[in-house]
């Protein structure tokens, strides 16, 4: 094995934009945007709590345009463009990136 290309492999890997939050705190999130009756203040509220959180789901808005001319810049006009359901997958889905990251990580060592 080559250790200049086994050290530059690890140089490239990036800690996942999720890893901070602790997963109790995701969880929560989710639990929050699986609740039909749940105000989208306090979903706004939770999600500007992790601005990487805020910033995944105006950045998956803004991908999508949804009928926009202009790009989103707020988290709650984001969220209601999407609806709950929609932005609750894309954290769902960014959850699983983020885990599989971690595991070929863990891997490469």
């Amino acid at each position: 094995m080559d250790i200049r290309n086994h050290h530059q492999a690890h140089e490239i890997q990036q800690p996942h934009f999720l890893s901070n939050i602790p997963q109790e705190e995701l969880e929560y999130v989710l639990e929050l945007l699986s609740d039909e009756n749940v105000n989208l203040r306090d979903v706004v509220s939770r999600l500007q709590a992790h601005p990487s959180l805020g910033v995944l789901i105006i950045r998956a808005v803004n991908a999508v345009k949804l009928g926009t001319q202009q790009n989103v810049r707020s988290l709650q006009h984001a969220i209601s463009l999407l609806g709950l359901d929609r932005t609750r997958q894309i954290l769902v889905d960014n959850i699983v990136e983020a885990n599989e990251f971690t595991l070929s990580n863990m891997n490469s060592f």
